[in-house]
């Protein structure tokens, strides 16, 4: 079979870059759909169709279809265009694991071509066969085991299309570059190579550095007034807007800055222990009246200022307590008469019957002889309980 130069027409070169195009899309889809974690099953078709491009049952996804032509469209629908693979944790670390790259070269002068058929179907079915090496070679890197144990509480695996030549040093030291094959066409020789990093650790990344102006700490930049001319006006509108819990005597509200000083001539709950004033009958005179309201409020000062002089020594020994002599509900005018005698009624309990009656020693050696045999009596029954326990397979 003779080579000869193959030169094409209008035709034959516009038939030829759809079909490059659509190598791209389809390899795009290939590379993509195999770093997505699930399996594919597609079943074999006796008759393809006019969508079934290079004989490959695979259905495309809608977003990285648009994404391939977008990457292409920027390019003027030429190559090299890239996939790229990254791998992100829920921290937020981001690592790049692969980059796969079809391009094409200028072509050559001359491109010869042996064969009967026609030269773009030759080509088209090369394509084939290249894109079923992917299909397998895509399956055996390392990011494809990554990305079968891909999950939301750990990583997720992403990726990127982009037309331009592969930005390869984000795949760190040690990265591993392999061409999978190439494709000769008259307009130039179609290459397909993958780049995978083989160190899987990810470095922190430094944080950049804050630049400080000059004028950063200038006081002539600061506020010639002063902001904090009204801080005790602050304070009585704090005071204001608290309101008086139930049962509170509003006239012993305080400013908000006084809640937390103590103040040892005010005790707390004071006018619960002043006596309650007795009622006054309608026969006494205005006189009488007076003299016994004076009478009543000098006992109440005094009764006061002694309560008030007692507490004094207990708050300041314990400031957060206040002891009061209640009296519980349904209890017994003697508290404590009750609780001694409960106290020496445990102390002097009873003792025991079982020990009342106890055996003498000579009681006890009488009635050993008749133990020991019963004892002998009852041996059979003694060795047939010890042969049941030992016979059990659980106390082997």
């Amino acid at each position: 079979m003779v080579e000869m130069a193959c030169k094409l027409s209008e035709q034959d070169r516009t038939e030829l870059e759809k079909y490059i195009k659509f190598l791209a899309i389809k390899a795009m889809q290939l590379i993509v759909q195999g770093r997505l974690g699930t399996r594919m099953a597609t079943k074999c078709k006796p008759q393809s169709s006019g969508t079934d491009w290079f004989n490959l049952d695979i259905e495309d996804v809608p977003e990285v279809t648009a994404m391939t032509k977008g990457a292409l469209a920027g390019n003027n629908h030429k190559l090299p265009i890239c996939a790229e693979i990254s791998l992100k944790t829920t921290e937020g670390d981001h690592m790049v694991l692969e980059t796969w790259m079809l391009g094409i070269t200028e072509p050559t002068e001359t491109f010869s071509y042996s064969g009967k058929s026609k030269v773009t179907h030759a080509i088209y079915n090369r394509m084939t066969t290249m894109l079923k090496s992917l299909l397998t070679v895509s399956r055996a890197t390392p990011p494809y085991k990554l990305s079968r144990r891909q999950g939301a509480d750990s990583y997720l695996i992403c990726y990127r299309i982009y037309s331009g030549e592969p930005q390869l040093h984000v795949l760190g030291e040690g990265k591993n570059q392999k061409r999978l094959g190439q494709l000769c066409t008259p307009l130039g020789t179609i290459v397909l190579s993958v780049a995978f990093r083989t160190k899987m650790t990810i470095s922190p990344q430094q944080s950049k550095d804050i630049m400080v102006k000059s004028d950063h700490f200038n006081p002539d930049l600061s506020p010639k007034h002063n902001r904090y001319q009204n801080e005790q006006n602050g304070d009585n509108s704090l005071s204001k807007t608290i309101k008086a819990g139930a049962f509170a005597d509003p006239n012993t509200r305080r400013p908000h800055s006084r809640l937390f000083t103590h103040d040892d001539d005010e005790i707390p709950f004071a006018k619960l222990l002043a006596p309650a004033a007795k009622p006054q009958t309608a026969d006494q005179d205005n006189g009488s009246r007076v003299q016994q309201d004076n009478a009543e409020n000098n006992n109440t000062t005094s009764a006061t200022k002694s309560i008030s002089n007692s507490r004094r020594s207990s708050f300041s020994a314990n400031d957060d307590f206040i002891v009061l002599d209640l009296n519980p509900p349904f209890a017994e005018g003697n508290v404590n008469g009750e609780l001694g005698a409960f106290y020496r009624q445990c102390q002097t309990a009873p003792p025991l019957q079982t020990f009342s009656s106890l055996p003498t020693l000579a009681e006890q050696v009488s009635t050993l002889s008749s133990q020991l045999e019963m004892f002998e009596e009852s041996q059979a029954e003694f060795d047939a309980l010890v042969n049941s326990l030992v016979s059990q397979p659980s106390l082997k």
